[in-house]
């Protein structure tokens, strides 16, 4: 028979070449995955329409699933797509807006767990909340839990104390305009108008942080 050096030699080899062949494989993924995000942000630049780049970034994305700057550019054009539709009012088709926010959001939310370490990731994130603070309850919540993330992983850094301060604005507008609305009660106005103001101090402690840090 065989030698048993001369076996454990061969199946090294084979543990290594099929090492190089998966490296190989990945290698061409990732070059193949981040040649269709080009194409995607070149179609967006040009045309300034999210439905045409979504189905090019999503395919990136799918290409290399674990490249969390591929789910971070689709959802980046994720909410693009939901902001346009935001701004179209009562005249956006409600389906497109739940499923571009669920979307948007699943995959930032992927981004940040493949790397939670990138500021970027973050940002995004906390930044599709901001972007619906008007519209659902809680979204304030989620987005300045985002902006503390991206304190954490850049703490010397005064943008994300900005981006809270704005969100925590935007989080004071939409209660005192609650607050201003027909039907309410003098209680629930008291109670609306007190969130308001402690969404105006959080808004000012972070800008002075921001302040601080520059």
């Amino acid at each position: 028979g065989r030698p048993r050096h001369a076996v454990a030699l061969s199946l090294g080899l084979v543990i290594f070449l099929v090492g190089i062949i998966a490296g190989l494989y990945r290698a061409g993924e990732r070059f193949i995955s981040y040649q269709e995000a080009q194409r995607g942000i070149k179609t967006l630049n040009a045309t300034g329409d999210a439905v045409k780049a979504l189905p090019i970034l999503a395919r990136a994305a799918n290409i290399a699933p674990s490249e969390d700057t591929l789910q971070r550019l689709l959802a980046e054009a994720l909410l693009i797509r939901l902001q346009t539709l935001l701004q179209q009012g009562s005249q956006a088709n409600p389906q497109d807006l739940q499923n571009a926010l669920g979307s948007a959001i699943q995959t930032a939310q992927a981004a940040v767990r493949q790397n939670g370490l990138d500021s970027n990731n973050w940002a995004t994130l906390a930044g599709i909340y901001e972007s619906i603070i008007p519209f659902v309850d809680g979204a304030e919540t989620f987005a300045v839990e985002g902006y503390k993330k991206w304190q954490g992983v850049s703490p010397q850094n005064p943008f994300p104390w900005v981006a809270e301060a704005r969100a925590s604005l935007s989080a004071a507008d939409k209660f005192s305009t609650l607050a201003s609305q027909q039907g309410a009660s003098g209680q629930q106005k008291k109670e609306l108008n007190d969130q308001r103001i402690q969404w105006l101090n959080r808004a000012v402690e972070a800008l002075n942080r921001a302040i601080a840090l520059k």
